[in-house]
């Protein structure tokens, strides 16, 4: 027994001004079970989608005094709502980004088969229906970005949209602790490749390390390169590699990342056989990185950023943080059930009074401090104003340490009993703990550049 897809697939308006290639796509897909009606031009389309309703919307890119994402454009004003699926003879990276953020469901390269054809629109209805509400946390991974704004909701679309193209590569940017791992995932877990999803962290490897952790190497590739080492590209499979902190990769590993993702082909450090890549790559910086500042070559960044999201900072979302900050204590209750289970409404009054320069991961932070702090079952105004306190006092402006070491040694009167290079380590030891190891926090109050202190911590022996 057929089933249901089979018995009747639906209805499909396929516009094309090729007319042998509109009459055999119709022959096959009417073959197997859908209703189709066609159109040779963007006018003669219009005219159909006005007189009749379709399930789906098969467009070629290239059509007569128009083309096929500005049709789609022009029908997405209309408010015209049929699943769209792209056609082109030539695909190419800023296209089908257009093509996305116009709203269609797939891009095809010609020439495509009947059949072929067939299973895109089929997989392309079915992502397109309304997704099944569950308590599940798997029900729908862009639903893990908690939230009601408008800007919360057009990271989820985007996140929903981007999934459907897999070998796109994303760059999501966003200020510290927006969420922009817990974005990547979401695009990972939508994509359904069935591979991996493999975090790096380009500011913890050391850069003697980088190419070889990446890329991987054989044996008596280097001194203690007793056996071969499967990188990380290699084992993300077909899954996602995730570069956290892009703008910390070595200047010397970018071109040949860049090869990568040119050629879908990489080696081994001191191999002689190419390996194919076939894993979607999702970076994330907290600026944009496009070649201007000297950290990340330009060519490379454009060819990571095939696709932008920005995640918004917690300022931005302010009327979520009421539902974040109870869900964060949920959490924390649940792991620790003899915490309180609520937050005041003057508790929830006092978050509202702090810039959050952490956004929602300080949120987080803050919430399970102020939780420590009561033995009563809900966290009251007092527990959060006194976290707060402590946070505003680690955010005040401190002497940096070249001011320091411009001042008068009786008003600081280690300097003159020990080296520069002694004091300096004493500070950065001390702003290093004090801030529990969070880089930015403590570069802040140095008044260092966060790579300059990076560099700094791993020549004292600290990182």
């Amino acid at each position: 027994m057929g089933t249901l897809w089979e018995a009747a697939r639906g209805t499909v308006l396929l516009v094309d001004d090729d007319a042998a290639l509109t009459r055999a796509l119709s022959r096959s897909l009417s073959s197997l079970g859908w209703q189709v009606e066609t159109a040779s031009d963007g006018q003669g389309a219009l005219e159909r989608l006005n007189s009749q309703s379709f399930d789906v919307l098969v467009l070629d890119l290239q059509l007569p005094e128009t083309d096929g994402v500005s049709l789609l454009e022009q029908i997405r004003q209309q408010g015209a709502r049929p699943v769209v699926v792209l056609l082109s003879g030539h695909l190419d990276i800023p296209t089908t980004v257009r093509a996305v953020q116009a709203g269609a469901a797939d891009v095809l390269e010609k020439p495509v088969s009947g059949s072929y054809l067939d299973e895109r629109l089929r997989a392309a209805l079915a992502r397109a229906l309304p997704p099944r509400r569950s308590d599940s946390p798997g029900s729908d991974a862009a639903d893990r970005i908690l939230g009601t704004t408008s800007a919360v909701e057009s990271v989820r679309e985007q996140i929903r949209n981007v999934a459907r193209f897999p070998e796109l590569s994303v760059v999501i940017v966003g200020e510290t602790g927006t969420g922009k791992e817990l974005v990547a995932e979401a695009i990972h877990a939508l994509s359904e490749s069935g591979g991996p999803f493999v975090p790096v962290n380009c500011a913890a490897i050391p850069e003697a390390l980088f190419e070889s952790e990446l890329f991987g190497h054989d044996a008596g590739a280097f001194t203690g390169a007793r056996g071969a080492h499967m990188g990380l590209l290699e084992s993300a499979g077909q899954g996602t590699v995730f570069f956290d902190e892009l703008g910390e990769m070595p200047p010397q590993l970018q071109p040949k990342l860049l090869r990568v993702l040119e050629t879908r082909t990489f080696r081994r450090v001191g191999g002689t056989r190419d390996l194919p890549f076939r894993a979607r790559v999702v970076s994330a910086t907290n600026r944009r990185l496009n070649g201007s500042e000297g950290v990340v070559r330009s060519d490379l960044y454009f060819r990571l950023a095939g696709f932008t999201i920005m995640t918004p900072s917690l300022r931005e979302r302010i009327a979520d943080m009421d539902l974040l900050a109870q869900h964060f204590l949920r959490q924390f209750a649940e792991r620790y059930p003899e915490a309180p289970s609520a937050l005041t409404a003057h508790a929830l009054d006092a978050l509202h009074s702090y810039d959050w320069p952490g956004n929602v991961r300080e949120l987080r932070a803050v919430v399970q401090q102020a939780a420590v702090r009561t033995n009563r079952p809900a966290i009251g105004v007092e527990e959060v104003a006194a976290v707060l306190r402590e946070r505003r006092a680690e955010a005040e402006p401190t002497h940096s340490i070249t001011s320091i070491s411009q001042e008068r040694p009786a008003a600081f009167p280690e300097i003159a009993r020990a080296p520069l290079r002694v004091f300096e380590r004493r500070m950065i030891e001390s702003a290093w703990e004090t801030c529990s190891h969070n880089l930015s926090a403590a570069a802040r109050s140095l008044g260092l550049p966060r790579t300059t202190l990076r560099d700094k911590l791993r020549k004292y022996g600290l990182l």
